[in-house]
């Protein structure tokens, strides 16, 4: 299916364009959450379980009972769960985001656009493997939840 462009690809939102599902974009299946400032993670995590039951029905995912889930990138080995945060930081700088990502077992990239403009990062779990998907976003959330207190600490 990977190959039959443009019959085996597509791309899928919910009405409030909130949920975006892209199939063999490069993983098989890519689940994204996209809401304004103040997004519940947890919620998310919720949608996304949700969507991945119903789902499941639909297609065959390739699992390994010692491996985990078998994706087209290499990186997602295990769960294939990556949850990032987008985050404006004005007064916290790189260095010490780099610092709280590194004690949280995160990491993090600037984010780039049209505008570059600075202080936009997303932050996001290294491990996929040897982690339950549970462990994925409690430790993702507390991350955020230390990064954001460093923040208003700082203002």
């Amino acid at each position: 299916m990977y190959t039959d462009w443009p019959a085996g690809r597509g791309t899928y939102t919910s009405f409030d364009r909130s949920l975006i599902i892209w199939l063999n974009e490069c993983d098989h299946v890519r689940l994204m959450y996209r809401k304004e400032v103040g997004a519940d993670f947890v919620k998310a995590y919720r949608t996304f379980a949700k969507v991945a039951r119903r789902m499941d029905g639909l297609g065959r995912f390739d699992r390994d009972t010692r491996l985990g889930y078998l994706p087209f990138d290499i990186a997602g080995v295990g769960t294939g769960l990556r949850a990032s945060v987008r985050l404006v930081l004005k007064a916290v700088g790189e260095p010490q985001l780099a610092a709280a990502c590194n004690e949280a077992d995160l990491g993090f990239r600037k984010v780039r656009d049209e505008l570059d403009l600075p202080g936009i990062y997303d932050v996001f779990n290294r491990r996929t493997f040897g982690v339950t998907e549970t462990d994925i976003v409690a430790g993702v959330v507390a991350g955020v939840n230390k990064i954001i207190d460093m923040e208003k600490k700082k203002k």
